[in-house]
């Protein structure tokens, strides 16, 4: 998608994050800007990647769902916002339990996630991407 559309829809994504993230108990007023700086950290980690590598919402569902092989940088985008996704889903985690440290503040441990979780899935892709192009210049060798 050209870049402009790209930003447009991870504006409107940001925003069903936000929805998302209240529904799954978020606070909503008391927390808001708090909950709406997760939401932009989300969708820019989560959406915008994979918006600005597809070309219509069709090649949108293949690279998230599709079984073929995936280009080197439909595989970054992918893994990527996988990576955002469960990492805001892990640091979700810490923030029932009674320790009473900043960090287990809502949404810190969120947004830690999601950057840890999109820089994992940015280097197993990155691995992955590597192991490829090792094995065709050893298959050329042989």
């Amino acid at each position: 998608m050209k870049l402009n559309r790209a930003i447009s829809y991870t504006a409107l994504g940001v925003i069903i994050n936000h929805a998302i993230a209240v529904l799954f108990g978020a606070p909503f007023l008391s927390h808001f800007t708090a909950t709406f700086v997760f939401s932009i950290v989300l969708a820019i980690v989560s959406i915008f990647p994979l918006l600005l590598v597809a070309e219509n919402f069709d090649s949108l569902d293949i690279i998230l769902f599709g079984e073929r092989q995936l280009s080197h940088k439909c595989l970054l985008a992918h893994h990527l916002s996988l990576g955002g996704i469960f990492g805001a889903w892990f640091g979700a985690f810490v923030i029932p339990l009674d320790w009473d440290r900043w960090w287990q503040r809502w949404p810190l441990p969120c947004v830690f996630g999601t950057v840890f979780g999109g820089i994992l899935g940015f280097l197993f892709s990155s691995y992955k991407i590597f192991l490829s192009r090792s094995e065709r210049k050893l298959e050329k060798l042989i």
